[in-house]
């Protein structure tokens, strides 16, 4: 089993996991490893992303008999790469954060902050999760809001997933 950090350019991908007929980042990647002879056997994505949406890490769980190279496999890739890989263990992320962008045309920054703290607080993401054998799927949702240059960012960070 091998671990791979990813980043990429969500404008050109219908998501991060294989679809059937549509360019996806986890399409890409395994089609390039089979391109070059390795076969993925078992693979996945650690956490997913719609269409459009881009990450600077995001972990695909790969398991492969060969060794990876890379450089060699990045070279190979548009619009995604892979800066880290590991064979160690890797624990289910316990945080995610989630990065918005709004141009900024004169919007109420208190009214921004106002309408984004109605989605601060303890909530149950069952609906939004794959069941893994864990039952516990309430986290902690916190926003915080800042102005940057010609932007409005803000960020949506879920804490404390499953009971840990």
């Amino acid at each position: 089993m091998v671990y791979l950090k990813v980043a990429y350019n969500g404008r050109e991908f219908h998501g991060s996991q294989s679809q059937p007929n549509v360019r996806t980042v986890e399409g890409d990647i395994v089609q390039t490893l089979d391109d070059e002879g390795i076969k993925a056997i078992n693979y996945g994505f650690l956490s997913r992303t719609d269409r459009g949406v881009s990450a600077l890490s995001n972990i695909l769980r790969l398991e492969v008999e060969e060794d990876l190279n890379m450089k060699r496999l990045t070279h190979s890739l548009e619009d995604i790469w892979i800066y880290a890989k590991t064979s160690k263990y890797l624990k289910f992320p316990l945080t995610k954060t989630y990065r918005y962008y709004l141009f900024d045309n004169g919007y109420n920054e208190d009214l921004v902050s106002k309408g984004l703290s109605l989605f601060e607080g303890t909530h149950d993401f069952f609906s939004f999760s794959k069941y893994n054998g864990i039952d516990d799927t309430k986290g902690l949702l916190k926003q915080v809001i800042e102005r940057k240059g010609r932007f409005i960012s803000w960020s949506s960070k879920a804490m404390d997933f499953y009971g840990r």
